[in-house]
């Protein structure tokens, strides 16, 4: 709109999303346990353990601390159930990636920032996955 204040206008929303993904379900599994042992140790600190209270997994947070204080390291991931990795986790490989996406953020953010793959030679893969995101999106904008 010309010459309105641009502090007016609607701001972006973004969200940044853990993203356990790749060309086929081995590699998906591969990457869902990588983020499992990393999100068991950022939920052990104190900074972390808010996000698991907000769906009332506090005694979670408890044993993980615990086994922090207890250099337990290893058994952290097995703390964390299936059904805490996929709220805090989107799980999918390449082709089911885009209608996971936008089952999760369709309508309520501008954009998302992903994780990238750990192997180099996903990379083209990955990029169609976000083309077809963007698609799958603007698709999704369109029904509405």
């Amino acid at each position: 709109m010309p010459g309105c204040n641009p502090a007016l206008k609607r701001p972006l929303i973004s969200a940044s999303q853990f993203v356990a993904t790749g060309p086929d379900a081995a590699t998906v599994a591969q990457e869902r346990e990588r983020f499992r042992e990393m999100l068991a140790f950022l939920f052990s600190t104190p900074a972390y353990r808010a996000s698991l209270e907000l769906f009332g997994w506090g005694e979670v947070g408890d044993a993980l601390q615990q086994l922090t204080r207890e250099q337990r390291w290893k058994e952290m991931p097995g703390i964390l159930t299936d059904e805490i990795l996929d709220t805090f986790l989107i799980t999918a490989d390449y082709e089911q990636l885009p209608k996971a996406m936008v089952s999760r953020f369709g309508g309520l953010v501008d954009r998302v920032t992903l994780t990238v793959p750990n192997d180099p030679a996903h990379d083209s893969l990955c990029a169609q996955a976000i083309k077809a995101i963007r698609e799958e999106a603007r698709s999704a904008r369109a029904v509405r």
